[in-house]
This record gives C-alpha cells, structure tokens and sequence, in this order.
C-alpha cells in the first residue's frame, strides 16, 4: 500500500515535474530524495509541508521556486536533514 512507504529515493532520473504531485500522496514518507531531478520547473518548497512524518529531505542539484524560498516553511516537526546544495 502506498501508505505505509516510509522511503523513497529517485534521485538522478529524468522525471517530469509533476512526480512531485504523485510523491506527495505517499503521507507516511520519512525519507524523501528527489535530488538532481533534471526538471525544468523550480521546485515549490511549501508542497512537502504536507508530509508530517518526513524527517530527511534532498532536493540538492534542483532549482528552487523563489517564492517558496521566500516565505514562511512550515516544515515537518520530525524535520532532521534538509540537503538543498546546488539548488
């Protein structure tokens, strides 16, 4: 069940930006790497707020959406690792 998935790595593929939609469904994530995508759209910090249990997060290799980065996060409580380098 897509529920119960903890961790997801799909780092270094050639996805379309809307993975980022369908990743978001998966509500018990804790680990979630989507670094070096290779989209062309930025990526919207505020989408992953949604994902209570997520404590490590790699978006690094990634443009980030500069009004994402502008605004007030409100990241998950279990929130340990944040990987933006290269964004």
């Amino acid at each position: 069940s897509s529920s119960k998935l903890e961790n997801l790595f799909l780092g270094n593929n050639f996805l379309e930006a809307e993975i980022i939609d369908h990743v978001l469904k998966f509500v018990n994530l804790q680990s979630l790497s989507l670094s070096f995508l290779n989209i062309s759209q930025p990526i919207d910090l505020t989408l992953f707020s949604s994902l209570k249990s997520l404590s490590y997060l790699a978006l690094y290799g990634n443009s980030l959406a500069p009004t994402s980065v502008n605004s007030d996060i409100e990241f998950p409580k279990n929130m340990k690792t944040l990987l933006f380098s290269g964004c």
